[in-house]
């Protein structure tokens, strides 16, 4: 069998193979006719099967439905046994936007649109396609059955991933969207949906949600909400259950916003008003969900809370003075405050000192460790029941390089910072 991307064509690919033996790139292989397929294919190239999703978690600035910023990797050892394998890196021509992992593929984007993927399945990264989307980007990608969709100005885009590998043309969008507001500040793939904030210069603000994305061309996109205060959009998203959430607050009081996609007579709307919150919610922290549970924060004393999505009530208080958090389980966030951080599951703060500070949201690694940037250009890893003494890479020889974004797939890490540089490590 051939090598699937059309630059290798290699004849000697076997069923049982993972990488390609002349061009190492991932393959899928397809569970019905063993055929290989690209590592972004969501059908069998042969067949037509539907391919087995990846297990690759992109979580960066909590992407993903829950908005946790969890990656679902265990580690086989405790922090301060491991180590850090340099893998390589990117340079990106201006600050490091988002980073996202997927299928072994690491795509960093730039504040201005400027995309690169690389593939990281080796123990060097290496660089495979680069475009970029034609505008600055102020909402995080995200990457969704195949396709990534991005938000640059005023145009919301699709790109298929498996035509990124293509040599004989240029990477263009497999649909384009001009939107009236701008910028648009948030991006949530859903159940072939595609929901976004805009944001106009009156503060004003908008969300919308487009259907039928994973077609040639979507439906015109609907207004949910609109309102001087909207939180983020999060999901939950089992077989049987399809839930998307959100919050808004004007003059009446704060109200939660569900709709529930999981029946097929279609979307059913229902909005609760909250009740117990403290005072107004944040609104440029992100809402996280786990199950029924939304976790949000309000201004009062910066305070992380808990709200029943079935009844609308505040039913508890986590930390106080927090700036970002990440939901390691139901009962247990991992937030950065003043000082640091702050652990829930051993109820300890811990002191960062030298008067560093800790920049965007922290990433979890499930149970093991959480990960954070450093305004010095620095990554610490902690290890979630005994924090004492970090693991720290450097990301680059300056200090004066800040971390702004970070991504995890499996035992990988990224991080990105603010001259554009994106370094990748393996843990050991």
């Amino acid at each position: 069998m051939n090598c699937p991307y059309l630059d290798c064509n290699y004849r000697k690919i076997q069923t049982d193979t993972i990488h390609c033996p002349d061009c190492s790139r991932y393959l899928k292989t397809c569970e019905r006719c063993s055929s290989p397929n690209r590592a972004f294919a969501v059908y069998c190239c042969e067949c037509g099967k539907l391919l087995p999703e990846s297990d690759a978690d992109w979580p960066a600035f909590k992407g993903g439905w829950q908005r946790l910023g969890l990656n679902r990797f265990v580690l086989n050892r405790r922090i301060p046994e491991l180590g850090t394998g340099e893998m390589g890196g990117i340079q990106l021509s201006d600050p490091c936007k988002s980073l996202l992992i997927c299928d072994r593929h690491l795509f960093a984007i730039s504040q201005s649109g400027e995309i690169k993927v690389a593939d990281i399945s080796q123990n060097h990264i290496r660089e495979v396609t680069s475009f970029h989307a034609g505008g600055n980007i102020y909402a995080m990608p995200v990457i969704e059955r195949g396709s990534l969709y991005m938000a640059a100005e005023k145009e919301l885009l699709a790109y298929s991933l498996g035509n990124l590998f293509s040599q004989k043309a240029p990477v263009i969008p497999r649909w384009e969207i001009s939107s009236d507001g701008t910028p648009i500040r948030e991006l949530l793939a859903f159940q072939n949906r595609l929901f976004f904030t805009l944001t106009y210069p009156d503060r004003h603000h908008e969300i919308h949600a487009l259907d039928s994305i994973r077609s040639v061309q979507p439906k015109p996109p609907e207004k949910l909400c609109a309102g001087p205060r909207l939180s983020s959009i999060a999901g939950h998203y089992t077989e049987k259950v399809k839930k998307v959430y959100f919050l808004s607050e004007d003059q009446i009081g704060l109200r939660l916003h569900l709709t529930d996609y999981s029946k097929n007579s279609g979307a059913e709307a229902v909005s609760l008003m909250v009740k117990g919150a403290p005072s107004p919610f944040r609104e440029r922290v992100p809402i996280a969900v786990i199950g029924a549970r939304i976790f949000l924060v309000f201004r009062k004393e910066e305070t992380l809370c808990r709200l029943d999505a079935n009844t609308g009530e505040v039913d508890r208080q986590f930390c106080k003075n927090i700036r970002e958090f990440a939901m390691a389980g139901i009962n247990d966030p991992v937030a950065t405050i003043s000082e640091g951080l702050f652990f829930q599951r051993i109820n300890k703060k811990v002191d960062i000192g030298n008067n560093q500070t800790i920049k965007g949201s922290p990433l979890i690694l499930k149970d093991c460790a959480v990960v954070v940037g450093m305004r010095d250009g620095n990554v610490h890893l902690y290890d979630l029941h005994n924090p004492a003494l970090p693991l720290i890479w450097s990301v680059s020889e300056h200090s004066d390089e800040e971390i702004t974004v970070l991504a995890a797939s499996q035992n990988i890490i990224a991080a990105g910072n603010d001259k554009g540089r994106v370094r990748v490590c393996r843990l050991v």
